[in-house]
């Protein structure tokens, strides 16, 4: 009899298989334990040195529990990435019409 991970089916096995062995079928339950997120938003703060990015982290989950994600980068990985980015080009508020 081949069993069900707790977690999921094994990757090697689909689960018509699964269900021909006889195996239970997986029940899931969800709990909400945090409120619904709101909408996304990115902030890019710049702070002096590692303790001032501990305190920043401890003041933004102290105020806005909803964080879910945070980054830091070091000066010399951000420069890499910025001057690595592509440019991207603003949108003209400008119709076609206007344009002529």
């Amino acid at each position: 009899m081949i069993r069900a991970h707790p977690f999921g089916y094994p990757k090697h096995l689909d689960r018509r298989r699964v269900a021909q062995a006889g195996c239970p079928k997986r029940r899931k339950a969800v709990r909400r334990l945090h409120p619904p997120l709101a909408q996304p938003a990115t902030a890019l703060c710049r702070v002096p040195g590692y303790g001032a990015l501990v305190q920043l982290w401890r003041r933004v989950r102290a105020t806005l529990p909803g964080v879910v994600c945070f980054e830091a980068m070091r000066p010399a990985f951000y420069r890499c990435v910025a001057a690595h980015a592509p440019a991207r080009r603003r949108r003209s508020t400008r119709t076609a019409a206007s344009r002529r």
